[in-house]
């Protein structure tokens, strides 16, 4: 008998793929600032970024395209002048496809495009067993692989959760490899950045 109920479950199921398609927002977007206090938050950006900086540890190439794109760079921190960092944001498309494995699923970030993919670098996880913890990358790979099977995520995100057991300067590698090792066959997915 139970044979008998396996195989009609079996029988119902279908390999129908579910192919979630890019939705577009057609509501206009919000200004949720005046323009006074956009003003007032870019020019402390720009402070922090012309007296403070940013320091890129261990990535000599990361420093040489700061120099090429006319930052200040000394030592490993970059600083900018103020307005530069705007100005080379001004260069950047307002659209940009990101390529799936199968090409039909490639996707596109901005313009009027409404892209659904988690969050971005929680250092935590929580479960029912071990409450919160500190993410590895085994974590990573749990949620990456989760996330590909679900089709109702266009991407997973990039770094669905930041794996503290590897060091900050070498965490991109494994992740990367986890797309074009493991991951190929799921058509939602989109390969490392």
């Amino acid at each position: 008998m139970r044979r008998a109920v396996r195989r009609s479950r079996g029988a119902r199921r279908t390999d129908k793929v579910i192919k979630l398609r890019l939705q577009h927002r057609n509501i206009p977007a919000y200004d949720l600032l005046e323009e006074s206090a956009l003003t007032s938050i870019e020019e402390q950006a720009d402070w922090i970024l012309d007296k403070i900086g940013i320091e890129f540890r261990g990535d000599q190439f990361a420093l040489d395209l700061f120099v090429d794109a006319g930052a200040r760079v000394k030592g490993e921190r970059i600083t900018f002048e103020p307005g530069h960092v705007r100005q080379l944001c001004s260069t950047a498309p307002s659209e940009c496809p990101i390529h799936a494995w199968d090409p039909a699923n490639t996707i596109i970030f901005g313009g009027d495009n409404v892209a659904l993919m988690l969050g971005y670098g929680s250092p935590f996880v929580s479960n029912l067993d071990n409450d919160r913890r500190y993410s590895t990358l085994e974590d990573f790979r749990n949620l990456v692989k989760l996330t590909a099977s679900s089709p109702w995520m266009h991407h997973s995100g990039g770094t669905i959760v930041e794996p503290t057991d590897l060091p900050v300067n070498k965490r991109h590698r494994p992740k990367c490899g986890l797309w074009v090792t493991e991951l190929p066959e799921h058509p939602q997915t989109t390969p490392c950045y």
